[in-house]
């Protein structure tokens, strides 16, 4: 990604991020409100399947399958690991400092989706004391396929948004899904299904949530100066 500096009088007003996929203008946000809710789930949950890893790989005896995590919070069943995110915002906060991360632990993708910026270091680690490799198969970005020794690390980056899905070869039940946006508004559900984006500039936006395997949603949101918008996704049983 580059970035080009705008200045005025010597002040710095805004940090335009470019990609090839279009571009974001960081600037101020004055009164930004936010947008919370929960992602819940309707019916009977899949159950989490073992995963047999032989001890000789990792010790792992109580890894089981994340493709969907279910989770109950207060009087409902809720939705681990959807993706939220704020769609078409091209000017507002910064974006964190902080580079993702994605760590190959127990013979397992730590965590199991990773969201990453367009053209922004993804770092990528190999805890374990046995070989990996992220394979990933992208569809805007080119296919990779890089080897790790143990304790390894590497970077990534990608340049157009779209949704990856990653996998080892070596150990073919280690999977993992990076979402590659184009702005810094976005959330991952955790245990308790909720969510919160903030400092957004006061509009009307599309949010849309997105689950690998129980597939996406959209609705409209007005976000007022200094005020929190609610919303509630619900995804059904497949």
């Amino acid at each position: 990604m580059k970035f080009v500096v705008r200045f005025s009088l010597g002040m710095v007003l805004s940090v335009l991020w470019i990609g090839t996929a279009g571009a974001y203008e960081e600037a101020a946000v004055e009164k930004g409100g936010s947008v919370s809710g929960v992602v819940a789930f309707e019916g009977t949950a899949p159950e989490r399947k073992k995963i047999e890893i032989l001890k000789s790989m990792c010790d792992n005896p109580n890894a089981l399958t994340e493709d969907v995590i279910v989770a109950k919070a207060k009087d409902k069943q809720v939705l681990v690991n959807a993706v939220v995110t704020l769609v078409g915002i091209t000017k507002g906060k910064a974006f964190s400092k902080e580079p993702p991360v994605l760590d190959q632990t127990g013979c397992i993708f730590k965590p199991h989706v990773v969201v990453v910026p367009v053209g922004m270091d993804l770092k990528i680690l190999n805890s374990d004391d046995c070989n990996h490799n992220v394979h990933t198969h992208g569809e805007l970005n080119p296919e990779s396929n890089k080897s790790m020794s143990p304790k390894a690390k590497m970077t990534s980056q990608f340049l157009e948004p779209e949704r990856i899905p990653v996998r080892c070869d070596m150990h073919p039940w280690m999977k993992s899904w990076f979402v590659i946006v184009e702005n810094p508004y976005f959330a991952i559900t955790g245990e308790d299904g909720t969510f919160k984006i903030d400092a957004i500039p006061a509009g009307t936006y599309k949010l849309t949530v997105w689950h690998e395997t129980l597939g996406e949603q959209t609705k409209e949101v007005v976000i007022k100066a200094g005020a929190d918008s609610t919303v509630e996704y619900s995804f059904k049983a497949k």
